[in-house]
C-alpha cells in the first residue's frame, strides 16, 4: 500500500476545493496538503458569544457576574444559564423562566421581563 494508500486515504478524507483539485491532478503531494489542511468554518455558521463578566443595570449598578452557565447574583441565590439559540439565553429567577437577547455587539443582555443589562467595560 505504502505512499498510494496513504494518497488515497488522503483523498477520501479531504474535502471542499482544494481536496477536488488536488484528486483531479492525482498529484500525491497535493493530496496530502489538502487532507492536512484544516477546514474552514462553514459561512452563517453563527459562533457562541460568551456572557462571562459582571453586568450592570442601566443606571451602572451592579445585577450580576456571569461564568459559563452561573449567575451569581449581588443579591440572593445565584441561577443557571441555558442557551436558547445563538445571543439567545434562559434562566430561572424567583420561580419565574425568563429569555435574553445579546445585543450591541455582545455588551448588552434585554430580558424578557423588561430588565436591560449592561456589560462592564474593563
Amino acid at each position: 500500500a505504502g505512499a498510494a494508500g496513504a494518497a488515497a486515504a488522503a483523498t477520501a478524507a479531504a474535502t471542499g476545493p482544494v481536496a477536488e483539485a488536488a484528486r483531479a491532478s492525482a498529484d500525491p503531494a497535493l493530496v496530502a496538503r489538502a487532507a492536512a489542511a484544516p477546514a474552514a468554518a462553514a459561512p452563517g455558521v453563527p459562533v457562541k458569544a460568551s456572557l462571562d463578566g459582571r453586568w450592570l443595570s442601566e443606571t451602572g449598578e451592579l445585577v450580576a457576574t456571569i461564568r459559563g452557565k452561573s449567575v451569581t447574583w449581588a443579591e440572593g441565590p445565584p441561577s443557571q444559564l441555558q442557551a436558547v439559540g445563538d445571543g439567545t439565553c434562559s434562566m430561572r429567577s424567583d420561580g419565574e423562566l425568563l429569555e435574553a437577547i445579546l445585543s450591541s455587539g455582545g455588551q448588552k443582555l434585554t430580558w424578557s421581563d423588561g430588565d436591560v443589562w449592561e456589560r462592564e467595560v474593563v
